[in-house]
């Protein structure tokens, strides 16, 4: 699917996303951040943000980055549920999963790159 009928859709059938993923675009160049590292709850599970280490921290911090993913994985993670993040990498979307599964659930993430 290319992206024009991606956004079409989004708007279709999830306009709050969409609206979300326009101001992304337009506004995330000029929001602040707190000085780095920084913790914050997501889904329960605190993550440290450490800007310096990935562009990406900005856009995770936020709640900005990955929107796709991150819906497809709050509309069909449920308590008790695991899942495999292969290339966890920092581990943002280990902890989004952990949050959404809980305690009762599991999260196995797997790097394959040492450093």
């Amino acid at each position: 699917m290319n992206k024009i009928k991606k956004m079409w859709y989004l708007l279709a059938s999830n306009p709050t996303l969409f609206l979300k993923y326009i101001a992304i675009k337009t506004t995330r160049v000029f929001l602040p951040l707190p000085k780095s590292p920084s913790y914050k709850s997501i889904n329960g599970v605190i993550f440290e943000f450490d800007f310096n280490y990935d562009p990406c921290m900005k856009q995770m911090y936020l709640g900005f980055y990955e929107l796709f993913e991150m819906e497809i994985l709050k509309k069909n993670l449920r308590e008790g549920d695991t899942f495999i993040d292969v290339g966890a990498n920092v581990g943002y979307v280990t902890a989004v999963a952990a949050g959404y599964v809980g305690k009762t659930g599991q999260v196995h993430s797997f790097v394959a790159i040492p450093e």
